[in-house]
């Protein structure tokens, strides 16, 4: 089994998506809290390369959510991973964060399909994409300015895990306004990020070693 896996790591939003995947194995976890992600991550990652009946020598490669999304988690994933790759000279690769929702919900092929990741302040981390295509580069947008992007009708994607909190972030009398417009995937159509992470990593290169998470704000009290 040596140096056939890969490891996916999504922390890039409240809740914490795991996979590891590769010749006949395809193993997926997800949490709905990562509150303790420092202490956490590192256990949970251990727990599902065991359970594959691996080791970390089994493990070609990570793949990492890069961004953007939760500040804290994103820089404690990218640490975790950067460390054990130090210690046991595996590789990394990043994969844009939205890109990842996007092709992890299972409805994506038609329509304007829009990921959303809670960016506080009334506003979320957003991307645009139309049949395959993104037509609206990653950005830090109230709802509001998302609708205006487009006169299409919108189906809105998210974290799995994630879907009542996105909804409670969303004024209601706004909701009832735009009902006709709008819709939001099921989670049962949205499959684990981690696992989309992985598929998609196959096509991206290596990090450089400075690479770091990938920010639209530079901290939470300043907008881009």
């Amino acid at each position: 089994m040596s140096g056939n896996l890969v490891l996916g790591v999504d922390a890039s939003a409240s809740s914490l998506y795991l996979a590891i995947k590769g010749e006949g194995i395809s193993l997926s976890r997800s949490f709905i809290s990562i509150r303790n992600t420092d202490t956490m991550l590192l256990d949970e990652i251990k727990s599902i390369i065991s359970y594959a009946g691996a080791t970390l020598n089994d493990i070609s490669y990570f793949a990492l959510s890069e961004g953007p999304g939760s500040f804290t988690s994103l820089r404690i994933a990218s640490s975790t991973l950067k460390g054990l790759s130090f210690a046991k000279d595996i590789k990394i690769k990043s994969v844009p964060t939205l890109d990842v929702l996007y092709h992890s919900f299972e409805g994506h092929v038609r329509g304007v399909v829009v990921p959303l990741i809670d960016a506080r302040m009334h506003r979320f981390y957003t991307a645009m994409f139309k049949n395959g295509e993104k037509i609206l580069e990653d950005s830090d947008l109230k709802i509001e300015d998302i609708l205006s992007k487009t006169d299409e009708k919108i189906t809105f994607v998210y974290h799995p895990l994630e879907e009542k909190n996105i909804l409670s972030l969303i004024d209601k009398e706004l909701l009832r306004g735009i009902k006709h417009r709008v819709k939001f995937a099921h989670p049962s159509l949205i499959t684990n990020p981690a696992l989309t992470l992985i598929d998609l990593s196959y096509s991206y290169g290596f990090d450089k070693p400075e690479k770091g998470p990938k920010y639209v704000r530079e901290h939470s009290g300043v907008i881009k």
